[in-house]
């Protein structure tokens, strides 16, 4: 197996070239209040090695190990490019960030953990993150 990328991203688009438009990777995370609900997208690309069929996954993990990990699960066997990469994107749909810190997204493929993405979330006041009214 080798992993050829994996980034944690707001969002992701598709071109009518097939290309990947990647839209404001995430490293670090604010917001006025908590808990904060945001929308993530992991986009990754991997070789298996094989052509059978396999399966990718993202758990996210709170700072500290508080409230456990929230799994997001998906298939791959539609995604293979002729090279026998396969190109994936997985949407975390209302991830809530309650707790600041470090986070970490997990990303599994076939149940293996193969890395990690980091990023961190803090409360910062209104005034610092929103316009003058």
């Amino acid at each position: 197996m080798k992993l050829h990328f994996a980034i944690l991203c707001q969002d992701v688009k598709i071109t009518d070239e097939g290309k990947l438009q990647l839209h404001e990777p995430i490293v670090n995370l604010s917001s006025d209040r908590r808990p904060a609900i945001h929308n993530a997208v992991v986009v990754m690309n991997f070789n298996p090695g094989d052509m059978e069929p396999h399966s990718a996954e993202v758990s996210v993990r709170a700072p500290y190990g508080k409230g456990g990990s929230v799994p997001y699960k998906s298939n791959v066997t539609s995604a293979r490019a002729p090279g026998g990469d396969i190109g994936h994107i997985i949407y975390i749909d209302e991830l809530i960030l309650d707790e600041d810190g470090e986070y970490n997204v997990d990303v599994m493929i076939d149940g293996k953990k193969v890395t990690s993405i980091p990023f961190s979330f803090s409360v910062v006041p209104c005034d610092s993150c929103c316009p003058a009214k």
